[in-house]
């Protein structure tokens, strides 16, 4: 066997995006040169660490053999200033860990006891890598984020990420080399390597925007806002929002969060609603791809603009795929795309029950009118709906009005932003009844009880025979009618609360 200079061999990997943390070309002699070479090509997915255990001699014996231990973690929003030298950094830890599988192969072909294979890795790449000849598959999970390869001979080994979580982009296949120079001493072999690839993790949300509706006619806008990886290159992006069918699709547009340049225009995606299947989809081109990134502190963002057209509580969820392997997996999965927790808009209807005074049987033929303030049911202007009390029943219905204590996606109580009421006037009195002196108002709710308007009508004239001009009863009628005004009326309320299956 060949004895090695003293110049030592180093191989470790490199995350991706790690470029502007650790430093990956030092060089002095033209060995180590290779090996740095070796390191920023091989290096995309993990950030080498320690080896406790390390061969004092300094060549490789025969027979030896080492290990490979992969450390999974949460790519942060900054990273503590290691080096990529193979050695253990505790400042790492206390990352989240993450679960994922990981199968690794060595490379046919090296022998890493004989100098000249050494300067032959300058020219291997994990491309390259997986075409040629490899040995048998040695597959296993993380646990707890930790898993170990042991027993490995020496060698070059390519390590390719299997299984990965939900909503995170896979490390890159990446190679490492065991043995590797100690960077401590440059004067001994490491057996043991620690490698940490690191996982893109994306998020996504969706909000509803409804505290400014109040019928069926006004907009329900959601907005879909999706992290962009910070990978590079974004290989696909796609949106898909399959809307409840009680909602009517409207518009659809597509931005991003950030003041960043280029603008996203229409060319770099597509954004199509199927109707048979209640879908929008954005997908990005491939220029779209470009545009977004290295722009992973934007966001994409899809504006969505629909009507309700169905009273109940109405859910509404979507799918972010931030990467192109995430769209063959199903949701929930690992490696599978985002789902966004649920949001609902809440849709209901008021009745009211026009009975005579003192009595249980309707009367028909009173005319309402719903307003949104009391200041547009005194002025009779705006009316937001109207109907007629009917002939057998009695009951007036308006239906398609936003629950009066749920807006924006959350419970809102009086007082609070978005918090509704309506407001009931008469408009004409049943024949040989009196209209109502003031608005009434009305909540749509969603409580488990059941309510019921009821609005009495006073008889013509309050059931009195006027007198004549003049007569000793004016004063009477005076006082009587003083009481007519300021009369009660029985109200009650009952919510009609259907609940809308998700399409």
């Amino acid at each position: 066997m060949t004895p090695l200079p003293t110049t030592r061999h180093r191989s470790s990997v490199l995350p991706p995006r790690m470029e502007k943390h650790v430093r990956t070309t030092p060089s002095r002699r033209v060995l180590r040169t290779v090996g740095a070479a070796l390191v920023a090509m091989l290096a995309t997915a993990g950030l080498a660490s320690t080896a406790q255990a390390a061969d004092d001699l300094p060549v490789i014996p025969d027979g030896a053999t080492g290990s490979i231990t992969i450390h999974k973690f949460a790519y942060p929003d900054a990273l503590p200033n290691v080096p990529n030298d193979g050695m253990q950094h505790p400042e790492i830890t206390g990352l989240t860990p993450l679960d994922a599988g990981f199968t690794v192969r060595k490379v046919g072909g090296y022998d890493l006891t004989k100098n000249a294979d050494w300067l032959r890795l300058k020219s291997l790449t994990p491309d390259n890598a997986s075409q040629g000849s490899l040995g048998p598959e040695l597959t296993a999970g993380t646990t707890s984020g930790v898993v170990t390869f042991a027993n490995l001979s020496v060698g070059v080994y390519l390590i390719t990420e299997t299984t990965y979580p939900q909503g995170a982009a896979p490390a890159a296949p990446f190679l490492v080399t065991v043995p590797m120079t100690d960077p401590t001493t440059d004067a001994r072999w490491v057996y043991d390597i620690h490698v940490y690839p690191k996982n893109v993790v994306s998020t996504a949300t969706k909000t509803v925007a409804d505290a400014t509706a109040a019928t069926f006619k006004n907009p329900v806008v959601w907005t879909i806002l999706g992290d962009i990886p910070d990978v590079d290159p974004i290989d696909g992006y796609k949106i898909v929002d399959k809307l409840d069918s009680a909602l009517t699709y409207k518009d659809v547009t597509v931005s991003l969060t950030g003041t960043g340049t280029p603008a996203l225009t229409t060319d770099d995606y597509t954004a199509v609603y199927d109707q048979s299947t209640h879908t929008v989809t954005v997908t990005f081109e491939d220029t779209g791809l470009a545009t977004i990134a290295n722009r992973s502190t934007e966001q994409v963002k899809v504006v969505i603009e629909t009507e309700a057209n169905k009273t109940g509580e109405i859910p509404n969820t979507a799918i972010v795929y931030p990467n192109k392997p995430s769209f063959d997996i199903t949701p929930g999965q690992p490696g599978g795309p985002i789902e966004t927790p649920v949001v609902e808009t809440k849709w209901g209807s008021v009745s009211i029950k026009k009975v005579a005074q003192g009595g249980q049987s309707g009367l028909a033929g009173a005319e309402f009118a719903l307003y949104l303030s009391q200041a547009d049911a005194q002025a009779g202007k705006d009316a937001i709906a109207t109907d007629v009390s009917d002939v057998t029943t009695g009951l007036v219905t308006f239906t398609g009005l936003r629950y009066s204590g749920w807006a924006d996606g959350k419970a809102v109580g009086v007082g609070d932003p978005g918090y509704r009421t309506y407001w009931l006037a008469e408009t004409k009195a049943p024949d040989g009844f009196e209209l109502l002196a003031q608005p009434i108002e009305v909540v749509v709710s969603d409580d488990d009880q059941e309510f019921e308007y009821t609005v009495e009508n006073v008889p013509s004239r309050a059931g009195f025979t006027l007198p004549l001009t003049g007569g000793l009863g004016t004063a009477t009628l005076m006082i009587a009618g003083v009481l007519l005004v300021s009369g009660s009326f029985l109200v009650g309320v009952r919510n009609r609360r259907a609940r809308t299956a998700t399409a």
